[in-house]
């Protein structure tokens, strides 16, 4: 009877040898040596867990049931299970290795929004939310991937602006198809609401303008990062002044007209005011003082 046994293994796309070898009397040395296929040169080799060295190797067999894995680097690891059980001197009374199929566990990887979305802010008793701040260069451009702003020497903190209402329909689309939301301007009753932050004020948030504002009188003729005045009771902020905000509203049965509020860093406190709006007769109107935050419904 022969001394040895060989078992065959067929791996795709390669050929791996387990050959259990004994000695004469059945007993002394039983080893287990792992001869891999060209493709399989290089695995690493763990029996029951515990990592042993890499293939082409001997190794020292226990008796009963052990599982052999071998894993290339950066790669889904295979294993087997081999049962060696005690044989008599020259008589091998049972040695057995069969291939069991691994299903690696393929991590869940999120979903990466390659995007930019404004802090948003719940209205108190509404079902809608509010951009905490006016959208900027650096949210704009992240997700159209270029920057309209006559002032981009601002920096990326300061609003967009120098955009339509057209422009900023475009800019919604992409956005919510990025994101699976649906995003949007807000209604001119929206806007007013938010404005107030709970309390009613000559400007949003303020009797002051300047407290919580920029315009011609503290602005130095240009916008500002958005964030650097006072907020109002809701902790929206730039609402009256920086920018003037595009709202969703048009003017009447007329589309092609569109109204805006806030007030800008061009244009004089009064037209800060909470109550003020401005009406623009061209939906394709951009202007370096026209800008917008984005409002979202709640389930």
């Amino acid at each position: 009877m022969p001394n040895s046994l060989f078992f065959n293994f067929l791996l795709k796309p390669s050929v791996l040898f387990v050959v259990l070898l004994f000695t004469s009397n059945g007993y002394a040395n039983t080893a287990l040596r792992i001869t891999c296929g060209i493709e399989n040169t290089g695995e690493k080799v763990y029996i029951n867990g515990k990592f042993l060295g890499i293939c082409p190797m001997d190794i020292l067999a226990p008796s009963g049931q052990f599982t052999l894995r071998f894993q290339k680097q950066n790669s889904a690891y295979s294993d087997r299970v081999a049962n060696q059980k005690n044989h008599k001197a020259n008589v091998v009374v049972k040695t057995a290795a069969v291939i069991i199929p691994v299903i690696p566990v393929i991590p869940v990887i999120p979903k990466i929004i390659f995007t930019k979305i404004p802090p948003m802010v719940r209205i108190p008793g509404k079902n809608y939310e509010m951009g905490k701040y006016e959208v900027t260069q650096d949210e704009w451009q992240a997700v159209m991937g270029s920057n309209p702003s006559k002032l981009s020497s601002c920096g990326d903190n300061c609003p967009v602006e120098n955009v339509s209402f057209n422009d900023i329909k475009e800019y919604l689309t992409k956005l919510n198809q990025k994101t699976e939301q649906q995003y949007r301007l807000p209604t001119e009753a929206e806007w007013k609401y938010a404005c107030q932050g709970g309390i009613q004020h000559d400007y949003c948030g303020s009797d002051d303008a300047n407290t919580v504002g920029w315009n011609d009188s503290n602005s130095n003729k240009k916008p500002h990062p958005v964030g650097l005045k006072q907020a109002n009771g809701y902790g929206l902020f730039d609402m009256s002044g920086n920018l003037l905000e595009w709202l969703h509203d048009c003017h009447g049965a007329d589309c092609t007209n569109r109204w805006m509020s806030g007030g800008s860093w061009y244009l004089k406190p009064q037209y800060s005011r909470a109550a003020y709006r401005s009406l623009i007769n061209d939906a394709a109107t951009r202007n370096g003082s026209f800008g917008f935050r984005i409002t979202r419904t709640l389930p």
